[in-house]
């Protein structure tokens, strides 16, 4: 006599991460419903999950892409499509780097330099605003800003400007 196989459910949750260029999403739990108890230890729920997008935002959507059946009792059962389920994507910390300047009056304009970096080395500089630049003596402070967007935190910061007599 041919025995059919049990249909069974199965369920999963994601771990939140924080924005690394990629969709790659960690499994936190696996849950297969209508698996006989004496089977229970022997029939697992595999598969890869994902995220929908790579950018970072709050209840992003998750699939678990291959969602199989694997353990010597999976044979004895057929499993329902798997559901998807949510988890964040938090903003990334951008390497910000900001100096500011020191030298002598030489009617030159003088402000701050810097840089920003994100994720894989990714040049973030045009999200970057150096603030004021300075003349005349004795210089003064630039207030810098960094523009997160979606997938990093803003920043700020401030920078002094010296500017001295240039003295014989």
């Amino acid at each position: 006599a041919n025995i059919a196989a049990l249909g069974i459910t199965g369920s999963f949750t994601a771990a939140d991460k924080t924005y690394d260029g990629s969709t790659a999403a960690t499994v936190l739990t696996r849950t297969l419903a209508g698996v006989l108890a004496g089977d229970v230890a022997n029939v697992i729920l595999t598969g890869t999950a994902t995220f929908d997008t790579a950018l970072a935002g709050t209840g992003k959507t998750v699939t678990l892409a291959g969602a199989t059946l694997t353990g010597t009792a999976a044979g004895n059962y057929t499993l329902a499509p798997v559901g998807t389920t949510t988890a964040t994507i938090g903003k990334a910390t951008a390497t910000v780097t900001v100096s500011g300047y020191t030298g002598v009056f030489d009617g030159a304009a003088h402000g701050a330099t810097g840089t920003a970096t994100g994720v894989g080395g990714v040049n973030l500089s045009a999200s970057l605003t150096l603030g004021a630049t300075f003349i005349n003596i004795p210089g003064g402070t630039a207030n810098w800003t960094f523009s997160g967007g979606t997938n990093y935190t803003d920043q700020s910061g401030s920078v002094a400007i010296v500017i001295s007599n240039n003295s014989p």
